[in-house]
């Protein structure tokens, strides 16, 4: 078992210490009628949640926290001396758990993201599988729940993903363990309102909680050195759980920015009708009134809107109880922000009902092998000069048939078009050829498959298997993404390691997004002399099967109404930039468009292939037809989508 130093302990433990500032926030988000007498954190760190709790409700009576960090529990037991802290998981803890009905559960649950939990073992820590594991241990042995709500928290406990960072779990354990009319407190990741992983908290959430408050980072300043923007939520726990269709009820969303920011609390120098900070936000949500100040957002919201994306896909997942599907008429739910400004004058369609697909480029598992630049191609003699990467660095004459063109990164291409006078990379793509060293190895059965590479070609993939990636302590033949190449039969070897698989549509689409944006998302077009261009991971891809023709989806993915969507629903990462993935493009929703709409876009759609064009002024133009769909009042709503998606670039610090 390796030694935990103090930077590993704390990637470890996903310790990011709430502090003074975000407890006493979270606390005063409790409604004034709440009777709280029992609380605990089961992630307590170093106590700041419990110091909160012990200095604002006098009349406590049991004070509990656990944590699997002696160091911090330490600390924690010289902070609140009444309390009593346990050090163990968790997960490990039902005897302290289930010893009473607890009337809070307040917590900072641990971020630790799922490739860390998978190899917490080498550091004595309970990893993912042992988690889940310990967490449906608790649920069936939980005295204090009937039998409606052991089948759903086991259901969720049994089949959340496991790509789910350790605030999955940790919502489930703290949902499970609060009492009936008892409340729920947490600070997580904002990422908890728009990833898929977070669908099964949604679910559980819905029917066993009604959610009262939740409070977010807009300018990311409560944590220090954090990724990811964080929340406060607050929620009731029912009586009993509710069948889907049941699940009523609103949820107060409040925007705090960094101007509200104190010593004492979040909002320190919030103003409202006379009151300030604390006070001020007692104030808002007594009145449930919508504001928008200066530094601060809140408007009440249907829950059912906040986890609008739950709706959509609640008849596919395996963790929902087969009464609450086919509860929905209408799949297709837009976010509330842009709900918000069109109103319900919208009939809206996926892009698949488009006739649209959507995957991510090539992965090829070792692009420091598979990728090289070109420095001349011939189209004549049919010969290219590459140059590989700086692990070899040669230069090599080779056959056109042994590259496909690519394109690896956005800055390579200076408009919306990929031409093919910018090319200037290539991937090695020998999937019907063999080195002339390896064909003594092949199956009897392909012998007669392949054709032979040169000898520069042979010289390089020899110097691959020799080559050991320095930090890995690996040959590019033993990844783990490459090893799957190679096939074999009983007769010998049907493929090598460095022969790419066939290259799917999604490798050569029609067009593309870049997965990671620094200021709006941005399609590219896939000019036609570059079909057969391949295009890397770092790139969500698109091509077509249907009506909508590749121009009229080109100019809708270059829209306000598409930047608005990726900004609302897209991860925002360090720095002030923005995570496209496949599945959040998929979930993207245009109105139904008439032909006359769609001609109109093609048109505007071709005007964006010429670099010198005025990209504003043609997404403008775009605009005004798009949003045409939804009555005659086209300039407001243009006005209202322009306010919202500048209002989205400042919070992520686009702009």
């Amino acid at each position: 078992m390796e030694q935990l130093t103090d930077d590993v302990r704390k990637k470890r433990y996903g310790q990011y210490f709430s502090g003074t500032t975000i407890a006493n926030t979270l606390l005063a988000l409790l409604p004034e009628t709440a009777s709280i007498k029992t609380a605990i954190d089961p992630m307590v760190g170093n106590g700041d949640m419990l110091e909160a709790v012990y200095r604002g409700i006098p009349s406590i009576k049991k004070i509990c926290g656990i944590d699997i960090d002696h160091k911090a529990t330490v600390d924690c037991r010289k902070r609140i001396p009444m309390a009593e802290i346990f050090d163990k998981s968790a997960f490990e803890a039902d005897d302290i758990l289930n010893f009473c009905d607890w009337d809070l559960v307040i917590t900072n649950p641990p971020y630790v993201r799922y490739q860390l939990l998978n190899s917490n073992g080498d550091y004595g820590l309970p990893t993912g599988d042992e988690i889940r594991s310990q967490l449906k241990e608790l649920i069936l042995n939980a005295s204090h729940i009937n039998d409606d709500e052991r089948r759903l928290f086991f259901n969720i406990a049994e089949k959340y993903s496991g790509l789910a960072d350790m605030a999955v779990p940790s919502w489930i354990l703290c949902a499970l363990i609060t009492k009936k009319q008892g409340y729920l407190a947490m600070v997580v990741p904002e990422t908890w309102l728009n990833r898929d992983y977070a669908l099964p908290i949604h679910y559980l959430l819905i029917k066993t909680f009604e959610i009262l408050t939740v409070v977010k980072d807009v300018d990311s300043v409560w944590f220090d050195n954090a990724s990811v923007r964080t929340c406060l939520v607050i929620a009731r726990k029912r009586e009993r759980v509710l069948p889907y269709s049941e699940c009523t009820g609103c949820t107060y969303i409040l925007e705090a920015g960094k101007t509200l920011l104190g010593c004492e609390s979040l909002v320190d120098r919030l103003k409202y009708k006379g009151k300030m900070g604390i006070d001020a936000v007692k104030s808002i949500l007594n009145a449930n009134v919508n504001v928008r100040d200066s530094g601060i957002y809140g408007a009440s919201l249907d829950t059912k809107r906040l986890f609008y994306n739950l709706e959509m896909h609640l008849n596919e997942m395996s963790w929902v109880i087969e009464e609450d599907k086919d509860v929905t008429k209408d799949k297709n739910v837009l976010p509330n922000e842009l709900a918000s400004i069109i109103g319900d004058r919208y009939d809206i369609l996926n892009l698949e009902e488009m006739g649209w697909y959507v995957g991510q480029g090539l992965r090829t598992g070792a692009n420091e092998f598979f990728y090289a630049n070109v420095l001349m191609n011939d189209r004549q003699s049919g010969q290219v000069i590459i140059q590989t990467r700086s692990w070899n660095n040669k230069k090599i004459t080779t056959s056109a048939e042994n590259i496909r063109m690519a394109i690896q990164n956005r800055n390579e291409v200076p408009g919306l078009c990929i031409k093919s006078t910018y090319l200037k990379k290539c991937v090695l793509y020998f999937a019907d050829a063999v080195a002339p060293s390896d064909i003594g190895k092949l199956a009897s059965e392909v012998s007669d498959q392949y054709r032979i590479l040169d000898s520069e070609v042979d010289a390089y993939i020899r110097c691959g298997e020799e080559y050991n990636i320095p930090k890995k302590e690996k040959r590019y033949c033993d990844l783990s993404a490459v090893k799957p190449n190679e096939k074999r039969s009983q007769n010998g070897y049907l493929r090598f390691w460095y022969m790419l698989p066939k290259l799917q549509k999604r490798h050569e689409p029609d067009l593309c997004i870049s997965r990671l944006c620094g200021k709006t998302a941005e399609c590219l077009y896939v000019d036609n002399d570059c079909r057969n261009v391949v295009v890397d991971a770092n790139f969500i891809t698109l091509w077509n099967t249907g009506t909508i023709d590749n121009m009229t989806m080109f100019a809708l993915l270059n829209s306000t109404w598409f930047k608005c969507y990726m900004e609302l629903i897209g991860t925002r990462m360090g720095g002030g930039a923005l995570k496209i993935e496949a599945n959040q493009v998929r979930r993207v929703l245009f109105p139904r468009l008439t032909a006359n709409i769609q001609n109109r876009l093609s048109e505007l759609g071709k005007q964006l292939l010429n670099d010198e064009s005025n990209f504003d002024y043609v997404r403008k133009l775009i605009d005004e037809q798009l949003f045409s769909q939804f009555g005659n009042n086209t300039e407001e709503i243009s006005k209202q989508f322009a306010i919202l998606l500048e209002k989205k670039l400042v919070e992520r610090g686009a702009i």
